[in-house]
Parts: structure tokens; C-alpha cells; sequence
């Protein structure tokens, strides 16, 4: 996550104010739900739970918004204290934060419905984390949907390899 921020951070398009894993550590709505939830509902979810903290006048946050969002500001956050550094008068967008070997999963046939790819890829854009074999790069051009996408999709590349894939863990 934090190569991910600073790349970002480094475009100048983008203030990264926080970090969300699901469905550990930060928030459990996901593993709460009684089966697998697809990605574009999980991203649903989050999305809509930053919009209704950052579409109220008031920078405290209530205690019914009381909302996990990322591990330096989980203090604030948990005893209702204002945030500091988040200028919570923008809208908030969320982004699927993946490696390439996700990326690479939209091809699987029957495992992504290329209805939901297009609506992650379109409504939230993709920050993908490169590996070792991978050329995300190529991907995005050979896919029809990517390629019509591709400003949304934000490819970063990890110098240092790290070759854990939660994908292949699961």
C-alpha cells in the first residue's frame, strides 16, 4: 500500500487518504456476509460508506459513521476525533488495488463477469502492482474492455519483487 500512496501521490492527481483491506483487519462487513460477495459489491459498499462520511458539512465524524478506513488515522476514527490531513469536502474515490496476476484473472473465462470488470475498471480504476512474468502493460492493450478504460488503470512498478500473491494463496 505505501508504494502504491506514493506513486500515486507522485502523479499529482491524486491526495491518498487512506488504505482499506477487506475483509481483514480494517473491516469485516465482507467476511460477515453469509457467502462470497464479488468484487464490484464489496467496492459498492466502501465506496458508499466514504461518500456518506465526506458528504456532510461537518469534519467530525459521528458516531454512527464510525468507519475503519485506514490504520494512521483508525485512533481518530475510533474515539470520534477529527482526521487530520483529509480534506473531507472532495469526494473520496475508490480504487481496486491489485496485483497482475489479478489483472490477468479477467481473462479466466467464467471467473469475472466482464459486466462488473467494466463497472470496477470504469467507476473506480484499477491501481495494479506489477510481478515478476507479468506485463500488465500488454494486458490492458489486448483487452477490449482495459484498453477502453486504460486512463483508469494506474500500473505501478514494484522494484523490489515480492512474489505473494494473495490470488494464489487463496
Amino acid at each position: 500500500m505505501r508504494v502504491t500512496k506514493d506513486f500515486l501521490q507522485n502523479t499529482g492527481r491524486f491526495q491518498v487518504v487512506g488504505g482499506i483491506m477487506s475483509p481483514v483487519k480494517l473491516d469485516c462487513w465482507e467476511s460477515d456476509q453469509e457467502s462470497w460477495t464479488p468484487t464490484v459489491k464489496v467496492l459498492e459498499y466502501h465506496q458508499n460508506i466514504l461518500n456518506s462520511i465526506t458528504n456532510t458539512n461537518n469534519i467530525q465524524i459521528s458516531a454512527a459513521k464510525k468507519q475503519k478506513l485506514d490504520v494512521e488515522n483508525m485512533n481518530a476514527v475510533n474515539n470520534n476525533e477529527q482526521v487530520k490531513d483529509w480534506d473531507l469536502t472532495q469526494p473520496v474515490h475508490l480504487m481496486l488495488l491489485c496485483g497482475a496476476d489479478l489483472l490477468e484473472s479477467f481473462n479466466v473465462p467464467d471467473l469475472w463477469d466482464s459486466a462488473d470488470i467494466a463497472h470496477i475498471v470504469g467507476k473506480f480504476g484499477l491501481v495494479v502492482i506489477t510481478r515478476s512474468g507479468s506485463n500488465p502493460q500488454r494486458f490492458v492493450y489486448e483487452s477490449d474492455i482495459l484498453s477502453k478504460f486504460q486512463n483508469n488503470i494506474h500500473i505501478v512498478t514494484e522494484w523490489i519483487p515480492n512474489e505473494i500473491s494473495s490470488t494464489n494463496i487463496r
